[in-house]
């Protein structure tokens, strides 16, 4: 006849208890992950798309030098872009922003195609690249660019995700503890308390004492005099 103490019931409850929330709350955390890169992929799409388009418009007409102002602008307000480069027909560097605090250059990192961005993690990847086509009279002329991320800011969002995430697992683990110890409190320790209480007291008391579930199950809880 198997039994089980008190402590070891317990434990194994715990056990189960903090392994079952912490795979919930794993599950929570990628899929936050997962909410978070799908938003900033789609924003950081349509900035980078505006952006081409504002490019492929204005450089036919004006002179670099005349757009810098926006294309700082864009650096400013937008926390995705760390920097942008624009590359003319010979690779020529024609731009390069100094707006936002750079530790190197960022030719020598490997950018991905702004088609492909759908099919990469955001939070793997620091660069995207996107052709410019302009036509001088019927002759057309391929200027490109490359748009840096700033992984500073979005690993700062994972890091405040993972607290939050962090801070509601151990809330539940917290009040949920303090349950069952309510729960066991009152139905097993106060009655097994009594029944040693009447063990002891007794004339005749037996070795050993059982706490059954229900009939089910066989005895769960042995409680040794």
């Amino acid at each position: 006849m198997s039994s089980l103490s008190i402590k070891t019931f317990i434990i194994v409850i715990m056990s189960i208890l903090i392994f079952s929330e912490s795979f919930v709350f794993y599950n929570f955390y990628q899929h936050s992950k997962l909410t978070i890169n799908k938003l900033l992929t789609n924003s950081l799409q349509t900035d980078v798309l505006n952006l081409k388009h504002f490019l492929q418009k204005n450089l036919k007409q004006k002179e670099i030098n005349d757009i810098i102002s926006h294309l700082d602008n864009i650096i400013i307000i937008n926390p995705l872009i760390n920097d942008i480069h624009i590359f003319n027909p010979v690779k020529k560097v024609i731009y390069d922003s100094d707006i936002k605090d750079k530790k190197h250059l960022h030719k020598n990192i490997p950018c991905i195609p702004i088609a492909k961005i759908k099919d990469v993690n955001l939070f793997h990847q620091n660069c995207y690249s996107f052709s410019i086509k302009i036509y001088n009279g019927l002759t057309p002329q391929y200027y490109s660019a490359t748009v840096s991320l700033n992984t500073n800011y979005i690993n700062e969002l994972l890091i405040k995700q993972a607290k939050k995430t962090i801070f509601m697992f151990l809330m539940v683990i917290f009040l949920f503890t303090i349950f069952l110890w309510i729960i066991l409190k009152y139905y097993i320790i106060i009655p097994l308390e009594r029944l040693r209480q009447y063990a002891y007291y007794s004339e005749h008391p037996p070795k050993n004492f059982f706490y059954k579930r229900d009939r089910k199950y066989t005895i769960l809880i042995k409680y040794n005099l």
